[in-house]
């Protein structure tokens, strides 16, 4: 079993963004995505082959409460 504990991701709204007719990636989506990258890359799996994934996602989300 694999465990990554992740911060809770960036909106799509945040993560996309346009310039015209171009759509690209935004600097926090692409923080994200590098995060994530890295956080998989120090649990020192390369990857799932063909075998079965069982994928389990607990959120919480932000809360401005303290």
């Amino acid at each position: 079993m694999i465990t990554l504990e992740l911060p809770y991701p960036v909106s799509v709204n945040a993560y996309w963004l346009t310039s015209g007719k171009r759509r690209y990636i935004s600097k926090r989506g692409v923080e994200f995505k590098r995060f994530v990258a890295e956080v998989w890359q120090q649990s020192g799996h390369e990857g799932f082959g063909e075998k079965p994934v069982e994928l389990n996602v607990y959120l919480y989300p932000r809360d401005s409460r303290l």
